[in-house]
């Protein structure tokens, strides 16, 4: 689908809710990205990046240039070692001072954004290979088309991600209740799962 023809299908669908004009063409298309990326994250339908992201650790920190949509595995390149997959939980029971230990890290788990947290400090010069689902290229208000890695029935599910976004904004048009019904619609149309009413 085009640009257009997402603006134009979401547009549509808002201001049948809303006062025509209440967001504007810049708001649609954050909206809208918002929504790829979702889309992206719950069917796993992007690309793998070729070749991973090699970085260099400062402090128990990857960052991750660019920012992937999921992290999928960490390499320690020097001694050839897979990490394992932790989170803060799990470190904590094991260590309640993992986060000032030094050495050879074990174990990682993502961060917001575009950070890796490694269960060590690393006081070496070290360099991590890590593999990443690459994330959407995001629209402007130049692009024409969607990033063709996401398949047309993903696309068509976006004009009500979109509607989650924008109705989940603070405002006179905040409608959670609404929004959340918009949330159901677009991760079955994205996963092909029926939600709940609990988990829509």
């Amino acid at each position: 689908m085009t640009l257009l023809e997402l603006l134009t299908s979401a547009t549509y669908l808002m201001e049948s809710l809303a006062a025509p004009g209440q967001w504007d063409r810049s708001t649609y298309l954050e909206a809208i990205n918002w929504a790829i990326t979702e889309a992206a994250k719950e069917s796993r339908c992007t690309y793998h990046i070729a070749s991973p992201i090699s970085c260099a650790a400062s402090d128990n920190r990857l960052t991750l240039v660019p920012a992937p949509l999921r992290v999928l595995g960490v390499k320690d390149t020097a001694m050839g070692k897979v990490l394992l997959t932790s989170d803060p939980l799990t470190e904590n029971a094991l260590n309640p001072n993992w986060r000032y230990l030094t050495g050879t890290p074990t174990a990682w788990f993502e961060e917001a954004g575009n950070l890796v947290r490694l269960n060590r400090k690393v006081v070496a010069t070290t360099s991590f290979d890590v593999e990443v689902l690459e994330s959407p290229s995001a629209l402007t208000l130049d692009a024409h088309t969607v990033d063709p890695r996401i398949p047309d029935h993903l696309q068509l599910a976006v004009r009500y991600g979109a509607a989650f976004y924008l109705l989940t904004q603070a405002g006179d048009h905040q409608d959670l209740a609404r929004a959340h019904a918009f949330l159901g619609q677009f991760r079955e149309l994205v996963t092909g799962r029926v939600a709940s009413k609990e988990n829509s």
